[in-house]
């Protein structure tokens, strides 16, 4: 084993910002089940496909959440590793 810590910082703070476009890609997909339950003619169905329209909004709120948390959180990685880069090069 050697002694060096090498953390990717570069690659975690890219994975934060690629974590925020899926967050806001999941946001902004509010789907197009009602044009669908309309158009698809059978009253049935219609009640179908809104139910489940809404049950996966319920589901994507929450995973929107989890994905927004997790990209917070590779972000302060990235800004804390890079801050005890740059302090520990200054005491040396």
């Amino acid at each position: 084993m050697g002694d060096r810590l090498v953390v990717p910082t570069g690659r975690i703070a890219r994975l934060a910002a690629d974590l925020q476009v899926v967050a806001r890609e999941l946001e902004g997909s509010d789907g197009t089940a009602g044009a669908l339950a309309a158009a698809c003619g059978h009253d049935r169905l219609a009640r179908e496909i809104e139910e489940s329209a809404r049950c996966w909004q319920r589901r994507r709120e929450d995973v929107v959440a989890g994905v927004v948390n997790l990209a917070d959180a590779c972000d302060g990685i990235a800004i804390a590793f890079t801050d005890a880069d740059v302090h520990l090069a200054q005491a040396v």
